[in-house]
C-alpha cells in the first residue's frame, strides 16, 4: 500500500524491483498501490498462486478464501448466485469427499464491508437530520419574533414605497447570511470534530482514516446552510411583508403583538422542536441503556493483569513438532520470569473465536455430510483455564500429559453440555471434527468448564459452545501467548520480546495488548454509536430548551402591559408565574406526546443496535419526559420570575 510504502521505506523511489524478506522467504516489490485503494487491513499483497498447495494454506485458508468478482453489465445477482450454485453442484460430484454439504454465496462488496456498521450509520444520519430540524425550528421562531419586533419598521418601508418583494428578499438576504455565517462556524467545529472522532478510533469502523473535511462536504455544508437560511427565513419575510403600513404605524407608542397565526405557527415550532428532542433523548437513552447492559456481561474470565502477544513461526522452517517444541521452551522461558504469575497458549482470545469446525458426538444419531453442527474451537495449553481463572464445572482440564502420541481428548464448556447431552454428563464421551466418517480421530471428553463468551458479549442467540483441544496434540505454527503479572504492560512486552528473541532474534512478537483492552475493543461499535447519539440528543436538548425559552421570554415581553394590569388590579405574583409556567409546559407537553409516538414508531430502527432493553422500555421513556419537563421548568423559570416582577405603573406608561 501507499501507506506502508511511506512509513516503512520513506517513500523510496526506487522501490520497484526491490527484495524484501516475509516470514523469511525473498519476494521483489513489483508496485505500489495507488493512496485510495485499500482492501481490508492489509498493507501487502502477494499471489496467492504461489502457495496455494502448500499444507498451510489447505489446512486452514481454503474454505475461507473470498473471491472479488465485477459482474457484467446487466447481469444480477440472482444469476451471479445461480451461477455460483451451478459451479458448487460441480464440485460436489467431482469432488465429493471435501464439497458434499459446502456451498457459496456471495453479495455486494460495499455491503460487505459495511454492512456491520450501516445500522449505526444510517441511525447517525437520521440523528443530525433531526438535530437539523431542531435547529431549523429554532431559527424559524426567532425569526418570527424578530420580525414581529420590526413591524413598524416594515410599515415604513413600505409606506415610503418600498414594494413587497424588496421586503422579503432584504429578509431573505439577512437570514441567508446568517445561515452561511452559522455554516462557516459548523464547518470549524466538524474540523475540529472530525478530528477527535479519528483519535477515537472505534472499532469496526471502516475506513475511518480516511474521513475527512473534502470539497463534497463543504459543497454539502453550504447548501444545507442556503437552503436552511432561505427555507426557514421564507415564512417570517412573507409574514412581514404582508404588515398594512397604516395599521402598524397607528401603533405608536404601543408594543408590537403577534397574530393568531403568527402564535399557533410559533407554538408548532416549539412543540416541533420538542417532539424532535424527545425522539433523539429516547435513543439515546436505548443504547445508553444497552451499553450499560452490554459491560455488564460477565466474559468468562478474569481479565485483569493479562496481556496478550501474538507469535507466528515461519512454516518453511518450523513443522508441527518443531513449533510445538519451540512455544514449550517458549513458554518454559516466560513462566519462570518473577514478575509472571502463569503464562499460557491459546489458539483464539476470548470474545474472538474464529475458529468453527462441524463436529460429530458419538452415539447422535449421523446427519448429512456437510450438515453437522457448528461449534467454537480453541486450542489452549494445559495453564489457559487457570490464567484465565475460567472455573472447572466437572471432569479435569489439561495435563502435560495430554501430548501427541497419547489418547485425544477434548473440554466442553457448559453450552457444549445444554446444546448436546441435556442432563447426562458428557464426561467419558467421544466427539471428532467433521462427519462420522471423517478421518479425524475420536477425542475423549475429559472435563467441562464454564463459558467463556467466545462469540462477544452482545450475542443474542444461544451461544454455539466450546470445544477445546490441547495444544500438545492440535497445535500448529501460530499461538496467542497470554500471560498474568502485575507488572506493567511495557514490561511484559519487553519481557515477552527478550525470551521470543533468545528462541531466535528474527522472531517478531505482535499485536501486544491487555484483555481489559480486548474486551473494551469488543464494545467499540457500540459505544461509539452510544457516544454519537448522545451527543447529537444532548444537542437537540439545548436547542429545545433554548427555543422554550425564547419562546416563553417574547411571550412575556408581548404582554408586558398585560401583566402589568393584571397585577394592578390585584393579581398576586405568584398567578403571573403560574401562568407563564403553565403555557411553556403546554407546549411541551403537546409536544412531548406527539415525540413519544413518533419515538414508538421509529423504535424498530434502533432495535437491531440495543442489548438486553427492548425498544419501548418505559424507564427511558419515563425519565426522558422528566427530564424534558424539569428543562421546561428551568427555562421558564427566568422569564415567569422576571414577569412576576413587572411595575404596574411603569408597564402601562410604556
Amino acid at each position: 500500500t501507499d501507506g506502508l510504502w511511506q512509513r516503512r521505506f520513506g517513500a523510496d523511489p526506487g522501490i520497484v524491483g526491490r527484495s524484501i524478506l516475509l516470514d523469511r522467504t525473498g519476494y521483489t516489490i513489483i508496485g505500489v498501490a495507488k493512496p485510495s485503494f485499500r482492501l481490508g487491513e492489509s498493507e501487502l499483497w502477494i499471489p496467492i498462486g504461489l502457495f496455494a498447495n502448500t499444507p498451510r494454506f489447505i489446512r486452514e485458508n481454503h474454505s475461507g478464501t473470498i473471491g472479488l468478482g465485477r459482474l457484467k453489465p446487466g447481469v444480477t445477482l440472482d444469476q451471479m448466485q445461480s451461477d455460483l450454485d451451478r459451479v458448487t453442484r460441480q464440485l460436489q460430484e467431482e469432488f465429493p469427499s471435501v464439497n458434499t454439504g459446502i456451498t457459496a454465496g456471495g453479495g455486494p462488496l460495499r455491503e460487505i464491508a459495511t454492512g456491520a456498521i450501516k445500522p449505526a450509520l444510517v441511525m447517525l444520519a437520521g440523528a443530525v437530520g433531526l438535530v437539523l430540524l431542531v435547529a431549523c425550528a429554532n431559527v424559524a421562531n426567532l425569526l418570527l419574533a424578530r420580525a414581529v419586533s420590526r413591524q413598524k419598521e416594515f410599515a415604513l418601508r413600505v409606506a415610503i414605497g418600498a414594494g413587497r418583494g424588496r421586503v422579503i428578499r432584504q429578509l431573505l438576504t439577512e437570514s441567508t447570511i446568517l445561515a452561511l455565517v452559522g455554516g462557516v462556524v459548523g464547518v470549524g467545529l466538524a474540523w475540529a470534530g472530525v478530528k477527535v472522532l479519528v483519535a477515537l478510533r472505534p472499532s469496526n469502523v471502516p475506513r475511518l482514516t480516511e474521513i475527512g473535511i473534502d470539497g463534497a462536504t463543504l459543497g454539502f455544508a453550504v447548501g444545507v446552510s442556503m437552503l436552511t437560511g432561505i427555507g426557514f427565513g421564507l415564512i417570517p419575510a412573507l409574514q412581514s411583508s404582508r404588515s398594512e403600513p397604516l395599521t402598524a404605524l397607528r401603533e405608536e407608542g404601543r408594543s408590537a403583538t403577534l397574530g393568531r397565526a403568527r402564535q399557533r405557527m410559533r407554538a408548532g415550532l416549539t412543540v416541533s422542536e420538542v417532539a424532535l428532542a424527545l425522539m433523539l433523548l429516547v435513543g439515546a437513552g436505548l443504547l445508553l441503556r444497552s451499553f450499560a447492559n452490554l459491560t455488564r456481561v460477565d466474559p468468562g474470565v478474569d481479565p485483569r493483569g493479562v496481556t496478550a502477544a501474538l507469535i507466528q513461526l515461519p512454516e518453511a522452517e518450523f513443522d508441527e513438532p518443531r513449533s510445538r517444541a519451540t512455544f514449550a521452551e517458549l513458554l518454559a522461558g516466560i513462566t519462570a520470569q518473577p514478575e509472571v504469575e502463569s503464562a499460557a497458549l491459546t489458539s483464539d482470545l476470548p470474545l474472538g473465536s474464529t475458529w468453527q469446525f462441524g463436529v460429530t458426538f458419538e452415539g447422535t444419531p449421523p446427519v448429512a455430510v456437510g450438515s453437522e453442527p457448528l461449534v467454537n474451537g480453541v486450542v489452549v495449553s494445559p495453564e489457559y483455564l487457570g490464567t484465565l481463572a475460567i472455573p472447572t464445572i466437572s471432569g479435569r482440564g489439561f495435563t502435560a500429559e495430554d501430548r501427541g502420541g497419547q489418547l485425544p481428548v477434548a473440554v466442553v464448556d457448559e453450552a457444549v453440555v445444554k446444546r448436546f447431552y441435556g442432563a447426562e454428563s458428557p464426561v467419558g464421551r467421544r466427539l471428532k471434527m467433521g462427519g462420522a466418517d471423517s478421518p479425524s480421530p475420536w477425542a475423549t471428553i475429559i472435563g467441562v468448564v464454564a463459558d467463556v463468551k467466545n462469540e462477544g458479549l452482545s450475542l443474542l442467540r444461544p451461544p454455539r459452545g466450546t470445544v477445546y483441544l490441547p495444544y500438545a496434540q492440535a497445535g500448529g505454527n501460530k499461538t496467542w501467548v497470554v500471560v498474568r503479572s502485575n507488572a506493567p504492560v511495557d514490561r511484559i512486552a519487553s519481557m515477552l520480546r527478550r525470551e521470543v528473541g533468545a528462541i531466535d532474534r528474527n522472531l517478531p512478537v505482535a499485536a501486544v495488548q491487555t484483555l481489559d483492552q480486548v474486551i473494551e475493543s469488543s464494545v467499540a461499535q457500540p459505544k461509539f454509536s452510544t457516544l454519537m447519539l448522545t451527543v447529537f440528543a444532548t444537542l437537540a436538548l439545548t436547542l429545545a430548551a433554548v427555543g422554550l425559552y425564547g419562546v416563553i421570554a417574547f411571550g412575556v415581553s408581548q404582554r408586558v402591559r398585560e401583566i402589568g394590569v393584571r397585577i394592578a388590579l390585584g393579581a398576586p405574583r405568584w398567578s403571573v408565574v403560574r401562568m407563564v409556567v403553565r403555557q411553556a409546559l403546554a407546549l411541551t407537553v403537546l409536544g412531548v406526546v406527539i415525540g413519544t409516538i413518533g419515538a414508538l414508531a421509529g423504535g424498530r430502527l434502533i432495535g437491531r443496535l440495543l442489548f438486553g432493553v427492548k425498544a419501548t422500555d418505559p424507564v427511558v421513556f419515563v425519565g426522558v419526559v422528566v427530564l424534558l419537563l424539569t428543562v421546561t421548568l428551568i427555562a421558564a423559570a427566568v422569564p415567569a420570575i422576571r414577569a412576576s416582577r413587572i411595575d404596574p405603573t411603569v408597564s402601562i406608561r410604556g
